[in-house]
Formats: structure tokens, sequence, C-alpha cells
């Protein structure tokens, strides 16, 4: 096609850039898909340069101090191990004695204390009525005695009153050892051993929270060792692996 004017030649190169530019676009966003992927395994390559040009005895020095830190570590978990173990036992041992102390006192409360203390009672109650019985039958052998005598009604009147006051405190004394025979049984003695077997209940779950705690210290403790031996145990395979012929030939060529 033959152009002679220049606003056809004007028309002419519009279109072109019309026609061309959407190819320039694909041809651009092609460039941008391909940079991204290619971009990336450039990053690899240079980080695996750099591990080839890493200097194997430097590389073989952090390793060897990475790997006494480690041990280190190691030896101070199974201190601690060790430590909490022991503890572990005291703590146990404790509270196995408390609880063999508190049955032990619930039964000497039961074979002792009990026993003793209502005898005690039954022998206070039965001097109570032996002498509310004597001051009694002293108080009928007065009245009788100053029936049959001539004695001034004065005399007879002091001699029967304190008798008669004799007698009275005898009652009380009774009623109040009944009182307390009976409160010996029905409140104090069941108190008593209540409390005693509520001590043993709660040393029993003192030794069973004991051992339950020695079990989870103690797996805390083992998890604790493993993870430092697992530590030790990846840091002597690196250093292994530095230290064998092949590495060192790979060396020797870089």
């Amino acid at each position: 096609m033959r152009l002679s004017t220049p606003g056809s030649i004007l028309s002419f190169l519009l279109l072109l850039g019309i026609v061309a530019s959407p190819a320039c676009v694909a041809v651009r966003k092609q460039t941008t898909t391909t940079q991204a992927p290619s971009t990336a395994s450039a990053a690899a390559v240079e980080e695996e340069e750099e591990e080839e040009t890493e200097d194997p005895a430097e590389k073989k020095a952090d390793l060897e101090r990475d790997l006494a830190m480690a041990r280190r570590k190691l030896e101070k978990a199974k201190m601690d191990a060790q430590n909490g173990e022991l503890e572990s036992r005291d703590s146990i041992h404790k509270a196995e004695n408390e609880l063999e102390l508190a049955r032990k006192q619930l039964a000497h409360f039961n074979a002792e204390v009990v026993p003793l203390r209502r005898e005690r009672a039954a022998i206070s109650l039965q001097r109570s009525k032996d002498g509310f019985e004597e001051a009694r039958e002293e108080l009928q052998q007065l009245e009788m005695m100053y029936q049959q005598t001539d004695l001034a009604d004065k005399t007879r009147e002091i001699v029967l009153s304190r008798g008669r006051r004799r007698l009275e405190l005898a009652k009380r004394d009774l009623a109040a050892d009944e009182s307390e025979t009976k409160m010996l049984e029905s409140y104090e003695l069941p108190q008593e051993r209540k409390k005693l077997e509520l001590e043993v209940d709660a040393k029993e779950r003192e030794l069973e929270a004991a051992r339950r705690a020695a079990k989870a210290a103690a797996f805390d403790k083992s998890m604790s060792v493993q993870s430092e031996e697992n530590e030790v145990a990846k840091l002597q395979k690196q250093l292994a692996e530095i230290n064998s012929p092949k590495a060192s030939k790979k060396s020797k060529k870089s």
C-alpha cells in the first residue's frame, strides 16, 4: 500500500500502535509470570552456594560448641530428674508417716481412751450414787435419833439442816454425773472419734496426691531428659557427617 499524504501516514502509525499494544502487554505479562519462579530458584541456588562455600572448619567448631552446650543441658536435666525423684520420695515418705500416725491415734482412741474414759465416768457416777444414798441414810438416822431424844429444838434443827444440805448436794452431784455420762456417750466420744477419722481420711488423700504429683513430675523430667538426649544425638549425627570421608573429599574439591 502506498501512502502519499501526511494524514495517511499518521493514520497508519496509529493503527500500527493499536495492533501492537496487546502483543506487548502479553509479552510483558509472560515476562512477569516467569520472573517469580526464576527469582525463587535463584534464591535457592544462592542459599545452596552459601552452604557449600561455608567453611567446614567453622561449621565443625560451631557444632562442637553446640554439642558441648547440649551435653551440659542433658546433664542438668538428669540432675533435675534425680533431685525431683528424691523430693517426691521424701514427700511420699512424709505422707505415709503422717497417715500411719493418724491411724495409730484413731486406734489408740478406740482401744485405750474410750474404755478408760467410760470407766472413769462410771466410777464417778457410782461414787455420786453412793454419796447420795449415804447422805439420805444419814439424814434418816438423824431424824430417827432426834425423835427419841430430848435435845433442844434449836440444836436438833441445826443438825437436821446440815444433813438435808448434804443430801441436796449429793443429789445435785449425782444429776451432774449422770448428765456428763450421757454427754460423754452421745457427743464427746463420737465427736472426737469423727475428728480422728477425718484426719485419717485427709492423710490418705494427701498420700494419694503426693503419689500422683510424683508420677507427673517423673514424667515431666523424663520428657526433658529425652528432649536433651535427642538434641545431643542430632548434633552428634551432624558432626559425624562433617567428619565423614565423603564430606572431607567434598571439602577438598571445593
